[in-house]
Formats: C-alpha cells, structure tokens, sequence
C-alpha cells in the first residue's frame, strides 16, 4: 500500500470516530432530558467522552516519522550526524554535514543526544 492511501484511512478512521462521539453526545442530551434524576452517571460519561476527544484529537495532532531515525524540526524530520573531528553536528543535508569523511561521520540518535554527546550544533540544526 502506498503511504497515501494509508494515511487516506487514517483520516477515514478520525472522520468515523468524530461522528461517533457526535451521536453519542446527541444520545446523551436526549437520555439527559428523559431522566435527570441520574445525573451523576451522564456527567460521569460525558467527562469521558471528553477525555477520549482530547486524546483523538492529540493523536491527530501527532508528527509521525517516515524513517525512525529522523528526530522532528519544525515539522521536517532531519537525519542528525556528527563529526567526531570537530565536534560538530549537522542535518545529512547540511553541505557542511555531507562533507564529513565517513571516518569523521558518527549518527546521532537526535539534537539532545548530539548536546549530551559534546557536539556544537550547526546552525542548519537550531530551530528558527
């Protein structure tokens, strides 16, 4: 499957449940109005309903990574590689970071783990 058609299924997924949680929240206001004695169990499932909105909605909103080397710089993944020479480190497309000899190349696993690691970040690397 190609990734387009998988992230057509994706969002088919999210449409379906924002429909649900439509028609439940459409149920709950009716059996609100026949029963309001029961108060305390509507709340407690319409504070559900929420949560599990929330959720949905931080999942949506989640970057997912093409290649789970790449750490995530405004919203393009990037490849982060050091030069152990110089003690800098670079994205894989930098002109600096490809001019790195493979004995000087080192992958790092992100930006933390460079900073952690001594190197200097190149400009290409701190976010604007």
């Amino acid at each position: 499957m190609t990734i387009n058609l998988e992230l057509k299924k994706i969002s088919d997924a999210f449409i379906r449940v924002k429909n649900d949680i439509n028609s439940i929240k459409t149920y709950m206001n009716k059996v609100y109005l026949k029963n309001q004695n029961q108060d305390n169990d509507i709340l407690k499932l319409q504070r559900q309903v929420e949560m599990l909105t929330k959720e949905i909605i931080s999942i949506k909103n989640t970057t997912v990574k093409k290649n789970p080397n790449a750490t995530i710089i405004n919203g393009e993944e990037v490849i982060v590689i050091g030069n152990n020479d110089s003690m800098m480190a670079h994205r894989s497309a930098c002109p600096y970071g490809q001019k790195v000899t493979k004995e000087h190349r080192i992958s790092l696993d992100n930006i933390e783990d460079a900073v952690k690691k001594g190197y200097k970040l190149c400009a290409c690397l701190k976010e604007k």
